[in-house]
């Protein structure tokens, strides 16, 4: 329940930092609206894993590496949330354009871990 409020209370913040981001074009506003989402993954993800943790709350009937997957596509679009941050210090522009890299980290993914999933799902 804790992992569920937390998750619930970043993304209760998120207007505040875009309404920053769409008034204000500056390295701090991409820096608090990155920060915001990769606090959104992180706590995304850490309320996954300990769902699927040994099938705490998740079907028996659930693949582990699909678990895995899943768990994984937070990973990448925390990691380039959390990378753009640095990269604001350069650019603002930039660091917004970063976020682009979310769908190829998640191809890659995809290419990695689908092909050998049984049943594979759409992406």
């Amino acid at each position: 329940m804790w992992l569920n409020l937390i998750l619930l209370l970043f993304i209760s913040f998120l207007p505040f930092p875009t309404a920053i981001l769409g008034r204000y074009e500056s390295p701090d506003a991409v820096r608090l609206y990155a920060a915001n989402l990769a606090a959104i993954g992180i706590a995304q993800t850490a309320l996954w894993t300990y769902a699927a943790w040994g099938k705490r709350l998740v079907g028996q009937d659930v693949d582990s590496r699909l678990a895995r997957y899943t768990m994984l596509r937070g990973v990448v679009a925390t990691l380039v949330f959390v990378t753009s941050i640095g990269v604001s210090y350069v650019d603002e522009t930039l660091a917004m354009l970063w976020w682009a890299w979310i769908p190829v980290g998640l191809l890659i993914l995809n290419r990695l871990y689908l092909r050998e999933l049984p049943g594979k799902v759409d992406p």
